[in-house]
């Protein structure tokens, strides 16, 4: 079976085959010391590699992806199994803005960053 993704700004669905990280470095030469002393900067990012309908493999990155079925079934029945074998149900809700499905205590949309809740704090 498959694991079937959207890409949260396109709304297109793909098939994830499988993740990873991409890497990269540079160096730049040093404002003082030229090439004795190089800006050096490094980063991985996190990627997942993707199959379109025509079995076209792109990569994107993760944190713009949502997992929307696993093996055919939606996402969030995984977890709603979860709370019949004794695990705390969570009330979900959707995002006004997006309509995302969030838990109710969320206090940001994890698609589009709405804040959800905002918290008071009282002066002493």
């Amino acid at each position: 079976m498959a694991t079937l993704v959207r890409h949260k700004e396109s709304g297109k669905t793909y098939v994830l085959i499988g993740t990873g990280y991409g890497a990269y470095k540079s160096m730049l030469p040093g404002v003082i010391g030229g090439s004795l002393f190089p800006h050096e900067e490094a980063a991985e990012i996190p990627l997942a590699a993707l199959s379109d309908r025509y079995g076209n493999i792109t990569w994107m990155l993760t944190r713009d992806l949502q997992v929307i079925k696993v093996d055919g079934q939606a996402i969030g029945d995984y977890f709603t199994a979860e709370s019949d074998q004794g695990f705390p149900s969570v009330i979900e809700e959707s995002c006004p803005a997006c309509g995302f499905r969030v838990a109710s205590n969320a206090k940001e949309c994890p698609s589009c960053g709405l804040t959800l809740i905002i918290e008071e704090h009282e002066d002493s």
